[in-house]
Formats: structure tokens, C-alpha cells, sequence
């Protein structure tokens, strides 16, 4: 029996480790506003031809900006396209305006139908999601620090960054009537550590698209425009500015 027993487990110790299950993540298509949608035609070197589609949705959750990021990505090859990017951002004033890192909620790059016509010819597809969704006063606070930093001497010194910050919080402590220890979200953009990357699609399960077809038809006749400049066609909005008000 002992013999039986060591026979056993020598054989399991042996046997390779199970492989993880690959998580799946299963949600809906968002309803969306297109804040660009274009093909630019500055960056055909090659043949290639990108979509770029910035894009802002109203709540959902973290497995829903997955979906809807891979299934615009996928509706974005349109005409003459050969790759997609797309952007989706919580709904703010400033639409895709730089700073965008914590007001983006998800990004998709798809390499198309074929993907020797994208710069990424081994990597069909990247897909990733922050864990959570930033307030307004967040996003607010990426932008008027900005702003702020701007308007002051080029430096390298980090205390003009610093100051910067501290004047933008104090600010929309006031407009939003926060608390007066009030700090911004550590845990958004790079640093969400709920964020999630994916790179094979078949992980992301769409269970739901139909809200999202009156947006996916506006999508599809930006992306078909044939009446603007040479270096892009399509629908951009650049009528938003920022422009703090306390």
C-alpha cells in the first residue's frame, strides 16, 4: 500500500501544472458620443490607412469599455481602412483634449482584416480598461493643473508641477464644494491597479449590442465622409475649448 502511495504521488509531482482558466470577460455594447471619428489619410505610408475614433460613454462597467472598445474597433473598418484606434472617455467638456490619461475609460488597436496593413502585423489586438471610472473633478484637476502649468516658466524643477496641482485642487474644492482635505484619485490611468490588458479577442463575450446601433450607424457614416481636407475625412468636433469657470 505504501509502495501504491509513493507510486501516486511521485506521479503527481511529475505531471505538469494545470493550466489557469483564461478569464472572460462578458459585456455590453454602450450607447456612445462620438467625439472624432476619422480616417487619416497623413499616415498611409504603405498602404496602411488608420481609423481614429475617440468616443465617450455614460456608466457601464469595467467587462462593458472592454466590449465596446473591441466592437468599434471591429465596426471602424470601413471603406479604405486597414486598422483601427479607438479611445472611449467619460463624458467631460474637454472631450479627447490632452491630458488623457485619466479621463480615458478603455483603448482598443485592431490590425484589421489584414494585419501586414497595421503597424502591428504580430498582434492583431490590444484592448485595455481602467478598473474604475474617474469623478469630473478628477478629470478637472488633470486639466487645469495643466492649463496652470502652462501659463508659467518652462522649469525643470518638479515644485512648479507640484504647485500647479495644489492651486487646481484648491480651486475645484471651491467650484465643487468638497471637502476641504479632498485628493484626487491615485488609482487612475497607469497607476489603476484593477486595470486590465487583453490581447486575444475571443476573451471579450459581447452580450448585448442593440443600444448601441444608433451610435454604431452614426459611427459608420462619419467614418464614410468624403467632404474634407485631403489629410482626413470624417466627423471631428473642435468647437469645445476649456475654459475654467469657478
Amino acid at each position: 500500500m505504501r509502495a501504491l502511495l509513493l507510486t501516486i504521488l511521485l506521479a503527481l509531482s511529475a505531471a505538469p501544472a494545470a493550466a489557469a482558466p483564461v478569464k472572460t470577460y462578458t459585456g455590453r455594447v454602450l450607447p456612445f458620443e462620438i467625439i472624432a471619428a476619422i480616417r487619416n489619410y497623413g499616415v498611409t505610408k504603405g498602404g496602411i490607412l488608420p481609423a481614429q475614433v475617440a468616443i465617450s460613454v455614460m456608466g457601464g462597467t469595467q467587462a462593458d469599455w472592454l466590449a465596446t472598445a473591441a466592437y468599434v474597433a471591429e465596426k471602424s473598418i470601413v471603406n479604405d481602412v486597414t486598422f483601427s484606434q479607438v479611445d472611449i472617455f467619460v463624458p467631460n467638456p474637454w472631450g479627447d483634449k490632452a491630458p488623457q490619461g485619466k479621463k480615458r475609460l478603455a483603448q482598443a488597436y485592431y490590425a484589421g482584416l489584414n494585419p501586414a496593413r497595421s503597424p502591428w502585423p504580430d498582434q492583431p489586438w490590444l484592448i485595455m480598461a481602467q478598473g474604475h471610472a474617474p469623478t469630473l473633478a478628477d478629470v478637472e484637476l488633470d486639466m487645469l493643473a495643466d492649463k496652470l502649468l502652462s501659463e508659467e516658466p518652462p522649469s525643470d524643477d518638479d515644485s512648479a508641477s507640484d504647485a500647479a496641482d495644489a492651486k487646481a485642487s484648491r480651486l475645484l474644492i471651491k467650484k465643487y464644494l468638497l471637502p476641504q482635505d479632498w485628493k484626487p484619485d491615485e488609482h487612475l490611468d497607469a497607476l489603476d491597479p484593477m486595470a486590465v490588458q487583453v490581447t486575444d479577442r475571443s476573451q471579450i463575450q459581447i452580450s448585448n449590442s442593440d443600444d448601441a446601433e444608433a451610435s454604431i450607424e452614426q459611427l459608420r457614416k462619419c467614418l464614410s465622409r468624403d467632404d474634407n481636407s485631403d489629410l482626413w475625412r470624417g466627423c471631428q468636433d473642435a468647437s469645445k475649448d476649456y475654459i475654467f469657470k469657478p
